[in-house]
């Protein structure tokens, strides 16, 4: 008779390697959120307050996800090119009318950019490659 027996104790690094997993896909996560608010925020029209750049949250973790967002009520405005008109600083595109200094909105833009989504593929990839290699022995 032949036998082969594997105990927990011999798998045991596969094991710890493999609990580190889901740890190693969420670290570059934060890092590319950090920069898609940083082109956010860059897009936001400043006016003579400045209480819209001012009014974007920090990037935080929240029920299973991270999120940033902008609590100003005039966000939705500029996002959605929900003005009633051209007024001053206005522009007519697609049919809506857009604050000039944010055309298409703040956020649509940078997410339907390839080349920044490509970016933000490759922090979480490198991220995640780094987390790889650190729970390697």
């Amino acid at each position: 008779m032949i036998k082969v027996t594997v105990t927990m104790s011999e798998i045991q690094p596969i094991l710890d390697f493999l609990n580190n997993v889901p740890r190693a896909m969420q670290a570059g996560i934060p890092k590319a959120m950090e920069y898609l608010l940083k082109l956010a925020k860059q897009r936001t029209p400043v006016g003579k307050t400045g209480h819209l750049l001012q009014a974007w949250s920090n990037v935080e973790y929240q029920n299973g996800g991270w999120t940033f967002g902008n609590v100003s009520e005039y966000a939705e405005v500029v996002e959605t090119g929900g003005y009633k008109g051209s007024k001053g600083k206005t522009v007519l595109h697609e049919g809506r009318y857009w604050s000039s200094q944010a055309r298409g909105g703040m956020i649509k833009p940078i997410l339907d950019n390839p080349e920044i989504m490509q970016q933000v593929e490759e922090m979480i990839s490198q991220a995640f490659l780094q987390e790889v290699q650190r729970a390697v022995p």
